[in-house]
């Protein structure tokens, strides 16, 4: 049911602000690389109930490739692809209450996945930022009382990309040694980094790695590693 009480798209939108609270980064990164990040997953969770709720729609109306830079990673071609997106954000107020917005989004891949990508990490920012989203932890000056109510707790909820990255894991452990030996090198020829954060934060990652399974269990005579 819509929000009776936003009646345009910039009432909608604070309301939403109010809200939503902020979402806490979670911890990642592998080996003596760490970093802190917020996943697309957990910001679109959050607020995609209360953009319903407020009717406010945010629609894409173009994308642009503004610029490709050629890279080698380990000794592999890699790309890194930036886009800049328009988005017109509607309102509850119909196709003639609307704001708009550009964001930029970088995606890096070896294959052909730099565009969706980028066009993933443009979605991410538009959210963060026409929405306010923060994380409450990055405050040190901060009050300590919280607004328990509007926070969003991420952790708290099942997550399915995380259930389904952990069963791709079990997958990969019970491959037998010769396709395991073949999946590794799959996997290396792409850059591809697998473990439980990197799945659980990438779907194009896990498509891939599930395609690649897929492939590796399937009987056939011209495939090596059957």
């Amino acid at each position: 049911m819509t929000d009776p009480t936003a009646t345009n798209v910039i009432t909608a939108l604070a309301a939403v602000q109010a809200e939503i609270g902020g979402i806490s980064k979670k911890k990642g990164g592998e080996g003596s690389i760490s970093y802190a990040y917020r996943g697309i997953d957990a910001i679109a969770a959050a607020a995609q109930p209360l953009l319903g709720r407020a009717g406010i729609v945010i629609s894409p109306t173009d994308a642009t490739i503004t610029n490709v830079e050629q890279l080698t990673v380990n000794g592999k071609p890699w790309t890194d692809t930036l886009v800049t997106v328009n988005w017109t954000i509607y309102g509850p107020g119909g196709v003639t209450d609307h704001i708009n917005a550009v964001t930029q989004g970088l995606g890096r891949d070896n294959s052909d996945k730099g565009y969706n990508k980028a066009c993933t990490q443009a979605f991410k920012n538009v959210l963060l930022r026409i929405l306010c989203i923060g994380d409450p932890n990055d405050d040190a000056d901060a009050p300590q009382h919280q607004n328990n109510h509007t926070d969003w707790q991420p952790d708290t909820e099942p997550n399915p990309s995380h259930t389904e990255a952990i069963t791709m894991l079990n997958a990969i452990k019970q491959l037998n040694p010769t396709n395991l030996t073949a999946f590794k090198t799959w996997a290396t020829d792409r850059g591809h980094r697998i473990t439980e954060t990197t799945l659980t934060n990438d779907p194009e990652l896990r498509t891939d790695v599930a395609h690649q399974l897929t492939e590796l269990n399937t009987p056939n005579t011209n495939n090596p590693a059957t």
